[in-house]
């Protein structure tokens, strides 16, 4: 029983988290652009979390396009990342 108390809150927060992460990195590493600004990469990446979890998985390519980035394939990957990083974390407590 003490083991569901523990492991529920992690798995509900990384539901939350796994979109906006993949997001940010997604819109972080497709900024062509910005070069080496790292505040400009920032920005894209804050934007492409909020419509990466807007779209569940399917921000669009650049602004105003019909083409979009299927990167769903990668939430459960990013979900498994964070659940081992949070398991980790709370053994070392």
């Amino acid at each position: 029983m003490n083991n569901k108390k523990v492991v529920l809150p992690i798995i509900i927060r990384n539901c939350l988290l796994t979109l906006p992460i993949l997001g940010f990195i997604t819109g972080f590493i497709i900024c062509e652009d910005c070069g080496y600004n790292i505040i400009g990469r920032a920005l894209v990446g804050v934007v492409f979390s909020i419509l990466t979890t807007v779209t569940l998985g399917n921000p669009p390519l650049d602004e105003g396009s019909v083409h979009y980035i299927n990167i769903a394939f990668y939430i459960p990957v990013v979900f498994l990342i964070i659940f081992l990083f949070s398991c980790l974390k709370k053994n070392k407590t």
